[in-house]
C-alpha cells in the first residue's frame, strides 16, 4: 500500500536487486560451490571415520587369543571341547639352531587352527601351507642362506640336530628377517 504522498519504489528496488545479483554472479556462484564442497568434505570425513572404525572392529573380531605353554595333550583336547573357544591351535618349536654361517634356523610345527590364528603373520608369497608330515613352508631367506635353488614341489634335505630328512617345499613365506640374518620357518 502506498500513501498518497509516497512514491512507489518497489520496481526500482527489484531492478537494483537484479543488477546486484547479475554483477555479483561469479562471487555468488563461488559461495554456493564453497558451501557444497564444505558439506561434501564433512560428509566424506564422517563416512571415512565410520569406515575405519568398522574395519578395525572387523580386524579384531576374530583375533582374541591366549597363549599357554607347557599344556599336556589331554588339556589341549579339553580346551578344544570348550564352547567358549572358537579355535585352539597347537604350536611347537621343534628346534632353534645357530649356524656357523651367522643365521638362526627355527623349526616350527603348527596345526591348521594355529595357522588360521597366525594367518596375518604367516602369509604365503606363493604356494600353500604344508598338510603332511614331510612337507615344509620356508622363508625366502632359507633359499639364499642354504644355497638351495629348490622350487615349490621339489625336495630339500635338512640335516640339523633337530630336523633330519627330505622335505617337500609346499610354500614360500616372506623373507622377513633377511636383513637380520635370521630364518623363520
Amino acid at each position: 500500500m502506498t500513501w498518497p504522498f509516497e512514491n512507489d519504489t518497489g520496481a526500482i528496488v527489484k531492478k537494483l536487486a537484479k543488477r546486484s545479483l547479475a554483477s555479483e554472479k561469479r562471487r555468488n556462484l563461488m559461495v554456493v560451490i564453497a558451501v557444497a564442497l564444505a558439506a561434501f568434505l564433512v560428509c566424506l570425513s564422517a563416512v571415512i571415520s565410520v569406515s575405519i572404525a568398522q574395519i578395525q572392529r572387523n580386524q579384531v573380531a576374530d583375533t582374541y587369543e591366549a597363549v599357554f605353554t607347557g599344556v599336556e595333550a589331554d588339556h589341549v583336547a579339553a580346551l578344544k571341547d570348550l564352547p567358549e573357544l572358537a579355535r585352539v591351535g597347537e604350536y611347537y618349536l621343534l628346534g632353534q639352531e645357530h649356524s656357523g654361517q651367522g643365521y638362526n634356523a627355527s623349526y616350527v610345527y603348527c596345526d591348521s587352527d594355529m595357522m588360521y590364528i597366525a594367518r596375518s603373520q604367516m602369509e604365503l608369497v606363493k604356494g600353500k601351507l604344508p598338510t603332511k608330515a614331510n612337507e615344509v613352508a620356508v622363508s625366502e631367506y632359507f633359499f639364499s642362506a642354504y644355497g638351495s635353488n629348490a622350487k615349490i614341489g621339489e625336495a630339500v634335505r635338512l640335516d640339523t640336530e633337530s630336523v633330519h630328512g627330505n622335505y617337500t617345499v609346499t610354500g614360500i613365506l616372506p623373507g622377513w628377517y633377511a636383513g637380520r640374518k635370521s630364518n623363520p620357518w
